[in-house]
């Protein structure tokens, strides 16, 4: 309920054209929208038996979906150490709450509580320095601006958030399909595997290109589009760079790392189940980095979420059909295709006002640490006894091949 506003704070929250990002009394506002219809889903889901504790639940949702929105607008206006203050006060906020109040009364109410109190307490910073900012602006300022209302940010991020919910259920939701197609023990593998696999990739993109659009809004600004363009089309080939080994690792030695994380009967089961699930979170990922910025600076945020729609429609009518035939394997391939159906969608989407760059230097630097994942797997095959060690140091060769080439683009700019 609460991702349009994230979404829109992301490219609103220090304005465009001649408006001024929104006030924080707007923001807050804007905040306080969900809070009934949260708090009356909370209430439903307990009236059919869903979940426990509606009030305690409900209250620890609203004030981290609150603290969230805070962290995006400080992304929004590019201010990272405002950013990560959020995080790091609602991190140790929690701990410290938890450990209170779970001393005094361990139940699972009370965690919830300490998990809404830190996130409350992560929200006062915010707010307090919009606040004094707001306050030295107004005395500094003559002629007043116009600013982004309550409705412009809903306006532009509600079709936009459809995607952060879309991701979720491709995420998670294929579990529960091969609990009932399958049997808990399957599922249990199954979400085993994809998941270690998935939370190795996918929130490593994320955490790695969370400055790309609010860097590419103030390119824009003072350059204009293009350069932006061009700096998103540099920021996410290097980042997606940085995952590529990890990636080619799980493809190449799903069993010799999934040996060294996971007990022994889920480690060695289902061998195509990770490398796929790897796969479609890098897709997932390569959106994320790449094309979304771009639709981002465009103010075509809707298209991202029509890109994660139509992702998951293709899942929903793969992953059952898929399933029946292949087993598990296929209820990954569904979700590897459904990533590959949205990817397309955005990239077709986010190049149709103009010709977009391919970084050849980058695909080079792809190949390459592909036939270095090759060779090893090859090696690998020779002396099995040594497929972990051999996939290390293939990741560590990757990773040399990458600051190579790290350093030959950073000279290049320079230059």
């Amino acid at each position: 309920m609460y991702g349009w506003l994230q979404m829109s704070l992301v490219r609103l929250a220090s304005g465009h054209g001649d408006m001024v990002g929104p006030r924080i009394t707007t923001v807050i506002r804007a905040m306080l929208w969900p809070v009934l219809p949260c708090f009356s889903l909370a209430y439903i889901l307990s009236y059919v038996g869903a979940i426990f504790y509606p009030f305690a639940t409900a209250m620890a949702s609203v004030f981290l979906a609150c603290s969230v929105c805070l962290a995006q607008m400080a992304r929004g206006k590019n201010n990272p150490y405002l950013y990560a203050t959020i995080g790091a006060v609602r991190l140790l906020g929690v701990l410290v709450g938890a450990w209170i109040v779970g001393s005094v009364s361990p139940q699972a109410d009370s965690l919830l509580y300490a998990l809404g109190g830190g996130a409350l307490l992560s929200c006062l910073l915010p707010v307090l320095s919009e606040c004094c900012r707001a306050r030295t602006a107004r005395l500094l300022s003559k002629t007043p601006s116009s600013e982004v209302s309550a409705k412009e940010l809903f306006r532009y991020g509600y079709v936009a958030s459809i995607s952060i919910g879309a991701v979720m259920l491709m995420i998670h939701g294929d579990r529960f399909v091969v609990g009932m197609m399958l049997g808990n023990e399957a599922a249990a593998s199954y979400t085993a595997q994809s998941e270690l696999a998935r939370q190795l990739i996918y929130p490593v993109v994320s955490a790695l290109s969370v400055s790309i659009v609010p860097t590419a809004l103030m390119i824009d600004r003072q350059s204009g589009s293009r350069v932006a363009k061009l700096f998103i089309a540099r920021s996410s080939a290097n980042t997606l760079l940085c995952v590529a080994p990890i990636l080619l690792n799980l493809v190449f030695f799903p069993t010799s790392i999934l040996s060294a994380l996971l007990p022994e009967q889920y480690a060695y089961s289902n061998a195509w189940v990770s490398p796929l699930a790897a796969t479609g979170a890098y897709l997932l990922g390569c959106r994320l980095a790449r094309c979304d910025p771009v639709l981002h600076l465009d103010l075509r945020a809707s298209h991202i979420g029509y890109s994660a729609l139509l992702g998951l429609v293709a899942w929903a009518v793969l992953v059952y059909p898929l399933t029946f035939v292949l087993g598990v394997e296929g209820c990954a391939l569904a979700g590897m295709l459904g990533s590959a159906i949205s990817l397309s969608y955005s990239a077709l989407i986010s190049r149709s006002n103009g010709p977009g760059s391919i970084n050849i230097v980058g695909c080079g630097t792809f190949c390459l640490m592909f036939l270095i994942a090759l060779c090893a797997k090859y090696i690998a095959s020779l002396r099995p006894q040594l497929a972990l060690v051999i996939a290390m140091v293939s990741a560590i060769v990757m990773y040399l091949a990458l600051s190579f080439y790290l350093w030959a683009t950073r000279n290049g700019d320079h230059s």
